[in-house]
């Protein structure tokens, strides 16, 4: 993530998502941290999905 649009973007996207609570999305970390219970597999898809479309990068996604 490198700008506040693509922040706003991902955060919209994760929050549609069933089981997320909530969504912080971090610029200068460049990592989003969703609470909830939701598919992470799902999560990354969908992030993957619109990232390819805008030409951006979804490179991990870290599960806990």
């Amino acid at each position: 993530m490198t700008c506040e649009l693509c922040s706003n973007a991902c955060t919209e996207i994760l929050k549609a998502m069933p089981g997320v609570l909530d969504v912080e999305c971090s610029i200068e970390k460049k990592e989003i941290i969703v609470t909830g219970q939701a598919d992470s597999a799902a999560m990354f898809k969908k992030l993957e999905k619109w990232s390819k479309e805008n030409d951006k990068g979804v490179v991990k996604l870290i599960s806990a």
